[in-house]
């Protein structure tokens, strides 16, 4: 496959894609000392849905784009979610145990969404 021939749009989801994986080295949870990557947190599984969207972008699959623009819209509120269940209460306050590579992975995931939805109106045209 030639980079150079491959569309402004499949070279965003190959970005957003990339920067999914480097979010999984990065610490998703993180709390003084003690902190989580993604692979600990089992973050490899929001990928596979990730890869089979790119796999049909790339390849030119004909599957349905309202069925990639399904599939994305779920995984990012699955990771939202995961993100919101990260919130734990001391002291009757309400701490967000985040880090910064949970919320690359939820702009990753977004930026799926996104790239769907003008995948999916553009073809109604």
């Amino acid at each position: 496959m030639d980079f150079k021939n491959i569309s402004k749009e499949n070279k965003v989801y190959i970005v957003f894609f990339i920067a999914g994986i480097m979010s999984l080295f990065m610490d998703w949870v993180k709390l003084d000392s003690i902190s989580y990557n993604g692979f600990q947190q089992q973050g490899w599984i929001i990928l596979i849905p990730l890869a089979f969207i790119l796999f049909t972008k790339l390849t030119g699959k004909l599957y349905s784009r309202g069925f990639n623009l399904v599939l994305s819209s779920v995984v990012c509120l699955l990771t939202i979610f995961f993100l919101f269940d990260k919130t734990v209460y001391i002291n009757n306050e309400a701490y967000n145990l985040a880090a910064l590579g949970l919320h690359i992975m939820v702009t990753c995931t977004l930026g799926y969404v996104v790239l769907s939805i003008r995948s999916f109106i553009k073809e109604k045209k």
